[in-house]
């Protein structure tokens, strides 16, 4: 029913693969933990990687500047990149004393974000595309309709300044948002997504617990699947989400999306290649604009089928899964006001 990227390898979730390389060295074999931060805002993405019991002479190999890339998931099922970027501060400590670690302290995006620099000047009638590939040094990922379609400038634009401040200036002149995911720039609006990528999550698909409504979508954990990622779809059966409760000068909450499709705008993911820990969380707001294709809208359920699920299920907690009243949830537009300012970690 729903174009799933990498739906034809299935959702194995046994058999865990795990591939980390830092500066050509690759250290897979070895234990390894990670903790890794994304949003669509426009602060580098960040992650913390810890290799354990590494050889000393490995370990003079590894310097700040290198790039680290870090693929996870599923023998038979989803495995891929869930991190790029480069080593900001190798740290050497210990473990209790005992074990030594290698603590690499990484960012995506950051080298371009804080020291890019354009000296150019584009002609009148230049379009924001034409500042936006003016101001490309890493290559671009997604550019949205907004900026290919926005309107020519009336005179000549001088450029001479950090490139990202210009790229801030095109998202904010287009009412879009500019990040950097996996070292490429998005410049993205709400209607700027993969329509045919929607990945379900239920119980059979890696969702772990129950999902919990926000004020602007839901936020949600699972198994580690790199076909999650920013700005991109989910979907969720509203059922299987437990509402918000409505707090003190409240009257109502937003409902649930009416196709059940939620646009990611936050990601961490937390693993041990050793241990128990391999799990994806992410918040996603309610899905805006056209439906994609094969999503077909499903009725609410009704407040009798979710009391009962809640009787049956009571490890989903103390919140109420009844159907949010109100609007059909926030627009896109609530994105720059949830990030604005946010340091999120």
């Amino acid at each position: 029913m729903f174009g799933v990227k990498g739906m034809s390898k299935g959702y194995a979730q046994w058999k865990r693969r795990f591939r980390l390389v830092c500066g050509g060295l690759d250290v897979s074999a070895l234990r390894c933990t990670f903790n890794i931060e994304k949003s669509v805002n426009e602060t580098p993405n960040y992650s913390e990687i810890v290799v354990y019991n590494l050889a000393a002479s490995t370990v003079s190999q590894v310097k700040a500047g290198q790039t680290v890339t870090l693929e996870a998931g599923y023998e038979e099922g989803n495995f891929g990149l869930i991190f790029t970027g480069q080593v900001v501060q190798p740290i050497v400590d210990r473990e209790g004393g005992v074990d030594t670690r290698l603590r690499l302290i990484c960012q995506d995006g950051d080298d371009y974000i804080n020291n890019s620099f354009t000296a150019q000047t584009v002609e009148k009638g230049s379009t924001p595309a034409d500042v936006v590939n003016t101001c490309s040094t890493i290559p671009q990922n997604v550019i949205g309709d907004k900026v290919q379609s926005g309107d020519a400038y009336i005179r000549g634009k001088t450029m001479f300044g950090p490139s990202s401040d210009y790229l801030k200036e095109v998202a904010q002149k287009t009412d879009t948002q500019f990040f950097v995911d996996d070292g490429k720039i998005n410049i993205v609006g709400e209607e700027d997504y993969d329509k045919g990528a929607v990945v379900t999550l239920n119980a059979d698909t890696g969702l772990v617990g129950d999902p919990s409504q926000t004020d602007d979508g839901v936020s949600a954990q699972c198994l580690i699947n790199p076909a999650i990622k920013l700005n991109s779809l989910v979907h969720i059966d509203s059922s299987s989400i437990v509402a918000k409760a409505v707090q003190d000068a409240e009257s109502t909450v937003s409902s649930f999306s009416a196709n059940g499709c939620y646009k990611v705008v936050k990601l961490t993911y937390e693993g041990d290649n050793f241990g128990e820990s391999w799990y994806c969380n992410f918040d996603a707001i309610t899905q805006d604009g056209s439906q994609p294709a094969g999503v077909a809208t499903a009725p609410a359920a009704s407040t009798a089928k979710k009391e009962e699920k809640k009787q049956e299920s009571p490890s989903s907690g103390s919140g109420s899964k009844s159907k949010g009243s109100g609007s059909d949830g926030p627009k896109q537009s609530v994105l720059s006001q949830l990030l604005d300012g946010t340091s999120w970690r």
